[in-house]
């Protein structure tokens, strides 16, 4: 086998060219966008194409999320509201005694009362309610999902007797954050520590603070705000409607009542 050989001033002059090269195309490219003098109109508009098409990347990436998040949330919502519908299908059938229409009628007093002293099951008004949901929502496409974990619930509730609300059915706005479940894009929300005409005491104050605190921590934006014209509307509208009359009227609404 024969072997080849170069020598070093060769092998060196190859570098030299290679590099020679290099610097001529990077000279070239100098050229084309900067010329003799920068050509800043060229330079600003490679930079501002290159940031919106990065801006552009980032909302698509960002739709494309979003736009999955409400996918999930269609198939999740429609699961629900199936099952719910199951269940109280099942639950009618099984039980035909029960009067959901005399179970809506009644008062958070009376419905309460019933469930403590047993005349009313958790699980009659549970479906009762859930019934009237379903119902409504056919016609206003109002209910965003039916929590799953309420059927779950229903198995225990005798244990929470003593609860205030026991067997009480309640809705959650979709807004408020609840584990598990995602709610709605951040609210922005008015308030206001003290109106000028009556201050509030150091537990008020301190109370909306904390609440001010955990709102935005919750990812919401709070905006602080003064009522306008408050001592107007008080002795204008307020005192002077009351007493426009004598008080007559105030008087006439307070008839019958305790009496200190």
């Amino acid at each position: 086998m024969e072997r080849s050989h170069i020598s070093l001033e060769s092998l060196l002059s190859k570098v030299d060219s290679f590099n020679k090269g290099v610097m001529d195309r990077m000279d070239n490219y100098k050229q084309l966008i900067f010329g003799t003098k920068p050509k800043w109109t060229v330079i600003l508009t490679v930079t501002a194409c290159g940031a919106s098409a990065l801006v552009l990347l980032l909302k698509w990436f960002g739709h494309q999320q979003s736009w999955k998040k409400i996918q999930k949330a269609k198939v999740r919502r429609e699961k629900s509201l199936q099952r719910a519908e199951h269940a109280v299908c099942q639950f009618n059938e099984s039980h035909p005694e029960t009067d959901t229409s005399l179970i809506l009628s009644l008062s958070l007093a009376e419905l309460s009362k019933q469930l403590k002293d047993g005349t009313l099951t958790p699980q009659a008004v549970f479906h009762s309610y859930m019934e009237k949901t379903l119902e409504v929502n056919r016609r206003l496409n109002c209910c965003t999902e039916v929590l799953l974990e309420s059927w779950d619930q229903l198995e225990d509730v005798d244990s929470h007797k003593d609860g205030l609300l026991y067997g009480v059915p309640v809705s959650i706005k979709e807004n408020i954050g609840y584990k598990v479940y995602q709610s709605s894009k951040p609210l922005r929300i008015g308030y206001y520590e003290n109106d000028g005409y009556a201050m509030p005491s150091p537990s008020m104050g301190r109370a909306l603070r904390e609440t001010k605190a955990l709102l935005e921590k919750a990812g919401h934006t709070l905006v602080s705000f003064s009522p306008p014209r408050l001592i107007y509307a008080m002795h204008e509208l307020v005192v002077r409607g009351l007493l426009g009359d004598g008080c007559t009227t105030l008087l006439s609404h307070l008839k019958g009542g305790p009496v200190d």
